[in-house]
């Protein structure tokens, strides 16, 4: 489908530009942003794909479907940052918490995203053809 496509793509965007941040603040503290690109990249196309799956199988009220991808969206979601929080070493105290505020704004976030696009389609899909 050409909006998974899209939506995936836009990830692997973001993607780049999360490693770029992460190696130019936590690289001194023994996080790398070649590992973390590339735990990003392999996770975002799949985070993307299940994300778009999740919203497409609740509007057709598929709920095995809607846990399945669910599970996907949220292991592919959160690796990168699992990574970056066992490799920093020797961080400030508030690195941590800022890395820990961080995950928690963007899993609320996702969520939110996954949400909105859920209502979306199911408004398009409750409206009559044209």
């Amino acid at each position: 489908m050409l909006w998974e496509r899209i939506w995936a793509g836009l990830l692997v965007l973001y993607s780049t530009g999360a490693a770029y941040l992460v190696w130019r603040t936590l690289s001194p503290y023994g996080v790398n942003a070649i590992v973390f690109l590339i735990i990003d990249m392999v996770t975002s196309w799949p985070y993307g794909l299940s994300t778009a799956r999740i919203v497409i199988n609740v509007v057709k009220r598929n709920w095995h479907e809607v846990r399945k991808w669910s599970w996907v969206a949220g292991v592919t979601f959160i690796a990168p940052d699992v990574y970056v929080l066992a490799s920093a070493h020797h961080a400030p105290r508030h690195i941590y918490l800022l890395l820990i505020l961080v995950i928690t704004a963007l899993i609320l976030l996702a969520i939110l995203s996954v949400l909105l696009q859920i209502r979306s389609w199911g408004k398009l899909a409750a409206s009559p053809p044209e």
